[in-house]
């Protein structure tokens, strides 16, 4: 019925990305049977790009028609790296003037890089190149390097769609980049020159990425509002399920805004990352494990809380399609369904099925997803429900629920009292002072 719970089929909420994984497992079966390799180079050997390609690369100048092909392929097989191999191989902390004097040694490893990018150059591959590799364009991010003079210049298939192309930006990035070479030497320096997946994006306005998350993995995250859970929407969940344990809680109360979740479901690509104030109906909570050797070494996340929670509508009424009579669209009154994912429980709330517990929490918008629900299937849909994430959610007890009303009573109740005081008093000091004026007028009764 409209309102109740969706009866939603009890599956931990990432089936679909670890299907779709074991689906990219497949395809690198081969990798699998070889050896596991010590280094970014050792894999991309594998994909005929070695030392002889590795060689083309030329300090000194910009990146060639011959390079450009190599550049290419690395960009086409960066993926293949994967975000585990990528967490163990890549160097932090280094001391840039020492590897700008030994580049061809420490040419084809990984690094990470943290710096202000200044300007997103978009660049186009020739027809026969973009056919061969699967893309027609690519894109350079000049980069100044943290705490060195030195600065870079990273290409990638991926940057933030919110820079601006061509236009000067000032940008906190944060950048995995595979050293290729050095450029030719501006303001007395050569650029490192660099090959990455991606280029991630630290704006200092953000309570996420003050907690390390990359909030470009949104751009990604858009792309799948409305659907249900794909390998896509993976590593930017399990990068944000480990970042909300970083948040500060002080900075996440400030930027959080009661929960309505009509803008999430009419405009959910608005409202990434967007902290709420949530509260409902707890119906059914269940442990997810996770299973990922990587992900639990390099996160440290090894099981998270699928909770469904019904949060409450008010007055409004949600309708779903064109049809004007009830009976032929879906409709939500009173309640409507979210899926709220923790870390962690409080005492005194547990898993379970067919729960009833009141739960708050300050949690963070993920995703628009989509799932299959009896309700929604008599319309021939899929449910719609909002992701929210939080650390730990609170335990609403029955004392506290009616605290508000009792304390908006107490407080009704005080004021009465003092008026009533105040009133009494006022007319005990009006009738003593026409006592004490009677007693001061002149008595010429004996004259």
């Amino acid at each position: 019925m409209p309102g109740s719970r969706p009866n939603k089929t009890p599956v931990p909420l990432f089936v679909a990305i670890l299907c779709a994984s074991l689906l990219v497992q497949g395809v690198d079966a081969q990798d699998d049977i070889a050896p596991p390799p010590a280094n970014a180079r050792e894999l991309l050997a594998r994909y005929d790009i070695g030392p002889a390609q590795f060689s083309q690369f030329v300090d000194g100048s910009p990146i060639s028609g011959g390079e450009e092909e190599v550049l290419a392929k690395i960009l086409l097989r960066f993926s293949r790296l994967g975000m585990n191999n990528i967490q163990r191989w890549r160097k932090t902390g280094v001391n840039w003037s020492e590897i700008a004097a030994a580049t061809h040694q420490q040419q084809g490893e990984l690094f990470t890089i943290r710096g202000r990018a200044r300007l997103v150059t978009e660049h186009t591959l020739p027809p026969e190149l973009a056919q061969r590799f699967e893309s027609a364009k690519y894109y350079s991010v000049q980069l100044a390097i943290d705490g060195s003079p030195h600065s870079a210049l990273v290409y990638t298939p991926t940057v933030p769609k919110a820079w601006p192309i061509g236009t000067p930006v000032d940008e906190s990035a944060i950048v995995d980049g595979l050293l290729l070479k050095l450029g030719p030497p501006r303001d007395g320096q050569q650029p490192f020159f660099f090959a990455a997946g991606r280029v991630g994006w630290l704006p200092e306005s953000s309570v996420l990425a003050r907690a390390g998350f990359d909030v470009s993995f949104f751009d990604g995250v858009q792309e799948t509002n409305g659907k249900g859970l794909l390998a896509a929407d993976r590593e930017p969940f399990y990068q944000l399920l480990a970042a909300i344990g970083r948040v500060d809680r002080a900075e996440s109360q400030r930027a959080r805004a009661p929960l309505d979740v009509v803008p999430l479901i009419e405009q959910p690509a608005a409202h990434h990352g967007e902290f709420y104030s949530v509260r409902g109906t707890a119906r059914r909570i269940v442990k997810v494990a996770i299973d990922d050797p990587g992900v639990r070494e390099r996160l440290g996340l090894d099981h998270y809380y699928e909770i469904d929670l019904f949060v409450p509508l008010g007055e409004a009424k949600l309708r779903f399609g064109e049809a004007i009579k009830a009976d032929e669209n879906p409709v939500f009154e009173n309640t409507f369904p979210v899926t709220l994912i923790a870390r962690q429980l409080p005492p005194g709330l547990a898993e379970g099925e067919n729960l009833h517990e009141q739960v708050a929490a300050d949690a963070v918008f993920f995703k628009l997803w989509t799932y299959q629900s009896a309700y929604m299937a008599r319309f021939n849909r899929v449910q719609p429900a909002p992701i929210l994430m939080t650390h730990e959610p609170r335990l609403v007890l029955a004392a506290d629920e009616g605290s508000g009303a009792l304390g908006a009573v107490i407080t009704a109740l005080l004021i009465g009292v003092l008026v009533v005081s105040l009133a009494v008093y006022w007319w005990y000091r009006r009738g003593d002072r026409a006592f004490r004026e009677q007693q001061r007028q002149p008595d010429f009764r004996g004259l």
